[in-house]
């Protein structure tokens, strides 16, 4: 998970705005989490059923709450520019879908 976390400005406040990041960030943003999701399901897979080791529900848990968000916000971003530079949909309406604008 450590290729999802969040960077930090010279005060230790997050900067993770997904509209700022390159193309290449979100790529790995991306990747990182779809990695995470596949390590994470063939470790609860491997259980047959019973319940998870607790370090592996921790990490399951830790994954929904924080690095599961960011790799969709990364996606969903990537989307927005790719429909934006096909044309497919004016910027405002895809801002507005996100309550911003």
């Amino acid at each position: 998970m450590d290729a999802l976390r969040s960077q930090e400005d010279d005060e230790g406040r997050v900067v993770d705005n997904a509209r700022s990041l390159a193309g290449e960030e979100l790529d790995r943003r991306i990747r990182a989490g779809w990695d995470e999701w596949c390590d994470l399901l063939d470790g609860m897979l491997s259980t047959g059923g019973m319940l998870p080791p607790r370090d592996l529900a921790g990490r399951v848990v830790a994954f929904f709450e924080d690095a599961y968000w960011r790799a969709e916000e990364a996606r969903v971003e990537a989307l927005r520019r790719q429909l934006t530079a096909e044309g497919l949909r004016r910027p405002a309406a895809i801002d507005r879908g996100w309550g911003i604008g």
